[in-house]
C-alpha cells in the first residue's frame, strides 16, 4: 500500500496555476494529470479548487460592481427629480427700464412653469435601469396569472358540481352492511 503525501500549500498553488493553464490550452484531464503526476481524478479537484476560488471572486467583483452602478443610478435619480421640483419653480427675472415718466425702474417678475418633463423620463429610466440591475423585472409570463371574478367563480362553482357529483356517486352504491332482520 503506497500513501501519497499531501503537497504543501506551494506545490498545490503551483499545480493549480499549471493546471489552470494546460486547461486553458485545451489539454484533457488525463493530459493535464501525465503532465502534473496526479490521477485525472485530483486533477478535476485541483481545477474544481482553481474555478470555486474564481468563480467566488468573480461574484464578489460582480457585486461590488452592481452597488457602484447603483449608486450611480441613485445620483442620477436625486439629480433627475431635483432638476424637476426646480424646473416647476417660478422664474424669477430682474430688469432694468424706463417708466413714463422717464425714471429707472427695476421690475421683478415672475413666471410661473409647469415644469420640464425631460427630467422626469431621466428618473423614470434610471429607475427601470436599477430595477434591472437588481433583476426585479419580471417577464409577464413569469408573473402571476391574474383572475378576474369570473374566473374564481368559475372554479369554485366546477368544485362544487364535483362535489354534489361524488357525493351522488356515494349515495347511489349499494350499502356493504346488509339489513339484519330479526324473526320474533
Amino acid at each position: 500500500m503506497t500513501t501519497h503525501k499531501k503537497p504543501n500549500r506551494t506545490q498545490a498553488r503551483q499545480n493549480e496555476t499549471r493546471a489552470f493553464e494546460l486547461r486553458a490550452r485545451g489539454l484533457t484531464l488525463r493530459a493535464i494529470a501525465k503532465e502534473l503526476g496526479l490521477s485525472p481524478e485530483g486533477v478535476r479537484k485541483v481545477l474544481k479548487r482553481v474555478d470555486d476560488r474564481e468563480l467566488a471572486a468573480l461574484s464578489e467583483s460582480y457585486q461590488n460592481l452592481k452597488v457602484a452602478q447603483d449608486s450611480r443610478l441613485e445620483t442620477i435619480i436625486s439629480e433627475s427629480f431635483e432638476a424637476w421640483f426646480k424646473s416647476k419653480e417660478p422664474l424669477r427675472r430682474v430688469r432694468q427700464t424706463t417708466n413714463a415718466e422717464g425714471e429707472e425702474v427695476t421690475v421683478n417678475e415672475a413666471i410661473e412653469r409647469e415644469g420640464t418633463v425631460a427630467y422626469l423620463d431621466r428618473a423614470r429610466a434610471a429607475l427601470a435601469d436599477q430595477r434591472s440591475l437588481w433583476g426585479l423585472d419580471v417577464q409577464a409570463q413569469e408573473q402571476e396569472e391574474y383572475f378576474n371574478i369570473a374566473d374564481i367563480t368559475r372554479a369554485i362553482v366546477a368544485r362544487s358540481d364535483a362535489y354534489d357529483r361524488r357525493l351522488a356517486e356515494e349515495s347511489a352504491k349499494p350499502d356493504p352492511t346488509p339489513d339484519v332482520h330479526e324473526d320474533v
